[in-house]
């Protein structure tokens, strides 16, 4: 008694499925994956049951965590060559898995209530793989590409990439960075996203005098990357769904809950914590890469200048207070040795112009 057809195979590492011809031969099962032949005897399947729809499920013992999922009629022969366990057995292992998942969601809820939400969030934001972060950050650049005021000057642009550049952290490679700048001067903004986004609006660079406020302002927004802080609010947002994913092994699906949540990150303030640890990560990477790191300082006092007149961008709020964030930027200059004594120039005068000229909002504005 033989069967050949269609199947699937699952590595669960990635949730990644291959499409393969099986074929059952007996007490013999093999399917070819990638040009290998693979084969199996009855007690190399770990566990075999059948799901609501009537596939044969397979874990297999080697390589591990791996699964096939064969079509319906493949259950008589998988059967017949006892691949898969009787009834009794089968209500078993359904059971034992509901035993399984419930004492899971019970030990989630008893963290959330002794813990709270923050704590937990954060522990979860850890879990998150690094393609779905990365998509996170893809899915709200994208759309934010698709408003139609990404510059066309090519200058600018290449001037902003240079600044950003500089001040990264050695771990993101250049090649995934992006960069954006808005010829938008209405909006007093520039934020980063996960995976190496940055986008900047053309309005607070009319605040601007010189590239020490700007590489200020994006070493304090990849500060908040770095530390992840976008991660873990948004992680609060979408806690219940990574749960659940996370319970079920299915790491795709956390980077779907992620981005269908991911726009809240153009929205977030963070707390007093997160701006401290975003402008001492700032203070400490510039200083290291012989920057001059007093420009955030002079532009939060222009900000407090402009208060009432502009709208403060959410990423820069005032928490801490502006008077209070100022002081302490003083101080992590002096705790990281103080500024360079001859800081390094970044832009040539060109560059510098066409990022620092000044364009007046629309009329209407």
């Amino acid at each position: 008694m033989s069967w050949r057809g269609h199947a699937l195979h699952f590595d669960t590492l990635t949730s990644r499925s291959t499409p393969v011809e099986a074929a059952i031969e007996g007490d013999r099962l093999h399917f070819t994956l990638e040009g290998v032949t693979r084969r199996y005897a009855p007690e190399e399947v770990k566990d075999g049951d059948r799901t609501l729809q009537g596939e044969a499920r397979l874990h297999l013992a080697h390589p591990p965590g791996a699964v096939l999922t064969l079509p319906p009629e493949a259950v008589p022969h998988l059967e017949a060559g006892k691949f898969l366990r009787t009834r009794v057995r089968q209500a078993a292992f359904v059971m034992r898995n509901v035993v399984i998942v419930g004492s899971v969601f019970l030990a989630l809820v008893l963290a959330f209530l002794l813990l709270g939400i923050r704590p937990l969030s954060n522990q979860l934001a850890k879990l998150i793989p690094a393609d779905a972060e990365r998509a996170v950050g893809q899915a709200v650049y994208d759309g934010v590409a698709r408003t139609g005021l990404v510059t066309a000057d090519s200058l600018s642009a290449a001037a902003l990439r240079k600044v950003v550049l500089a001040v990264l952290p050695e771990d993101l490679s250049p090649d995934q960075v992006r960069v954006a700048l808005l010829e938008d001067t209405v909006t007093v903004n520039a934020f980063a996203l996960p995976g190496g986004f940055v986008v900047v609006h053309r309005g607070i660079l009319n605040l601007m005098e010189d590239e020490s406020e700007l590489l200020g302002v994006v070493a304090h927004e990849i500060g908040h990357v770095y530390e992840r802080h976008g991660m873990r609010r948004l992680t609060r947002t979408a806690t219940l769904g990574i749960l659940t994913a996370l319970v079920f092994g299915d790491a795709g699906g956390i980077g779907s809950i992620l981005v269908q949540h991911g726009t809240s990150l153009l929205s977030l303030s963070y707390d007093r914590d997160e701006e401290r640890a975003a402008d001492a990560f700032a203070v400490r990477t510039l200083i290291a890469r012989n920057l001059d790191p007093g420009g955030l300082r002079r532009l939060f006092s222009k900000l407090e200048a402009q208060e009432g007149r502009v709208k403060i961008p959410a990423l820069l709020s005032s928490h801490p207070a502006t008077a209070e964030r100022m002081t302490r930027l003083e101080s992590l200059v002096a705790e990281a040795g103080g500024a360079p004594e001859a800081p390094q120039t970044l832009l040539t005068p060109a560059e510098a112009g066409a990022l620092f000229r000044r364009v007046a909002p629309p009329a209407s504005y």
